[in-house]
């Protein structure tokens, strides 16, 4: 499988961890995305609310200080109802992603993953 997309997606990345932040957005825009960063849900939305573009993936952090990620990914889907949250963690409840995906999360992935799981984890989103 490829990991360059064949699409070049806006994609958003929220995650209070500034090293793993910073790191998922090096590695978006090697695979071809525009990558904005928010540390905590209430940053995301604020972005949602102002941005020219809209984005087409977000990749939330399930454990963040602040705003509890029921309250984060209602909000994102009513801002754009057509984004797809990638939902990450490495420590995770499945009946919390179960209901996350009811309140329009497409799909988890779970930390650590690597370049091809995140390639993919995009791609699915296409």
């Amino acid at each position: 499988m490829p990991l360059m997309s064949t699409h070049s997606r806006n994609i958003l990345v929220v995650d209070d961890e500034d090293l793993l932040r910073k790191t998922l957005s090096r590695l978006l825009t090697h695979l071809g995305h525009t990558v904005a960063e928010a540390r905590h849900g209430q940053e995301a939305i604020e972005l949602l609310e102002h941005a020219e573009a809209p984005f087409h993936i977000t990749l939330l952090d399930l454990n963040m200080p602040g705003l509890d990620s029921t309250e984060i990914v209602p909000a994102l889907k009513a801002l754009d109802p057509s984004c797809r949250i990638i939902l990450t963690s490495g420590r995770y409840d499945m009946d919390l992603v179960g209901r996350l995906k009811g309140l329009g999360a497409f799909t988890f992935l779970a930390k650590p993953f690597g370049l091809e799981d995140l390639a993919k984890a995009i791609q699915d989103c296409e």
